[in-house]
């Protein structure tokens, strides 16, 4: 017993020496600052400490977008590294085309500053900076689903497609950590700021957010996006969307209405029953403010027994079913991964030029 005892102890005291080996070895084979970071040629700071790039620019109060958190997994925080070039991981190839990687652009999230770097951000981001917006009204509109309207500064303006990011507070950290949602406002209307945010059972952002009363102030920073209508009304448009990326296709066609009403609209929305359905008012009047438009709702597990008389089934085959183009078109997509992924060759088999194809996946 006590041979097997000290043998214990010995393994024990050895892992103990390797793993303090380890974690010393990494402390002096880190690269070390002070490191130059230069953004868009206007603008150079020293940073002390090896981390993140999306860190270090938030310490800078860059507020690059991004809505995971820095996982990795939303795509949002592209940013272009000039020097020096370097390759991507496995994680920013699922979410950069050839040609940017090419380009040197860059997740913010997946870029390690060990030495100094030149990159270049959007000139919207660089200039963003943090507003206050009140809680007006919070109203769940669907399961799982509450719609957020903001009071918002009277100079604050955006482009429908358009979204902003939301301080959250950290209960790890004091800064807080902010997240991405898509404005659903119509853009002629200033001082109002409407969003549609999903409950995601222990998530950081959206269980706070749900629990907002009226009165209750929120940072926000934006707007971000390069989303825009063409406003040409020979230029038919397309608009997907399921679950909460009906968000912002309801500010895109807010714009359209007002601005090019003879424009043809196809419009698709997709949810799974008809409790799902939400702003249905809201649409009922846009559809009539675009008579060349045509407005559609697919079910995807409505119970047989109901009274839908709409298209059942996912949205991309309501789309494959009934949608042809009638010349050029702009085509916004919002929703699930696998929606988005669906609708690539039905667009691929309609001729659809890729560069008239902008999609939210999420």
């Amino acid at each position: 017993m006590t041979t097997l005892f000290v043998s214990l102890f010995v393994f024990l005291l050895l892992m103990e020496l390797l793993v303090a080996g380890i974690l010393l070895a990494r402390r002096f084979l880190r690269p070390r600052g002070p490191f130059r970071l230069t953004i868009n040629d206007a603008r150079e700071v020293i940073l002390d400490e090896s981390d993140t790039l999306m860190n270090h620019l938030y310490a800078q109060g860059v507020f690059i977008p991004s809505s995971c958190g820095g996982r990795g997994t939303c795509g949002l925080c592209k940013v272009r590294v000039l020097s020096p070039r370097q390759p991507c991981t496995p994680v920013e190839e699922d979410h950069l085309s050839p040609a940017q990687r090419a380009a040197g652009d860059r997740l913010a999230c997946q870029v390690k500053v060990q030495s100094d770097l030149v990159i270049r951000v959007p000139d919207e981001i660089l200039d963003a900076r943090e507003r206050e917006a009140t809680v007006v009204s919070n109203t769940l509109v669907a399961p799982g689903i509450t719609h957020l309207v903001l009071s918002v500064p009277d100079d604050f303006t955006f482009h429908a497609g358009q979204y902003v990011q939301l301080r959250i507070p950290d209960p790890e950290g004091a800064e807080g950590v902010f997240r991405a949602y898509s404005i659903a406002s119509d853009p002629a209307v200033r001082g109002t700021l409407e969003l549609a945010v999903k409950l995601v059972p222990g998530g950081l952002g959206s269980p706070w957010l749900h629990a907002r009363r009226p009165g209750d102030v929120l940072a926000f920073t934006g707007p971000y996006g390069e989303w825009r209508l063409d406003p040409d009304p020979a230029v038919g448009l397309l608009l997907v969307g399921g679950g909460v990326g009906l968000t912002p296709l309801r500010a895109i066609l807010h714009e359209a209405a007002a601005r090019c009403p003879d424009k043809p609209v196809r419009f698709y929305f997709g949810a799974r029953t008809g409790d799902d359905l939400f702003w249905r008012d809201t649409l009922d009047a846009l559809a009539a403010r675009l008579p060349a438009g045509g407005f559609t709702f697919a079910l995807s597990n409505e119970p047989t027994n109901s009274p839908w008389t709409g298209p059942r089934g996912f949205v991309h085959e309501a789309v494959d079913a009934a949608w042809e183009p009638d010349g050029p078109v702009q085509v916004f997509l919002c929703g699930p991964p696998p929606m988005i992924d669906a609708l690539r060759p039905i667009l691929d088999d309609r001729g659809v030029d890729p560069a008239s194809v902008f999609t939210d996946a999420f």
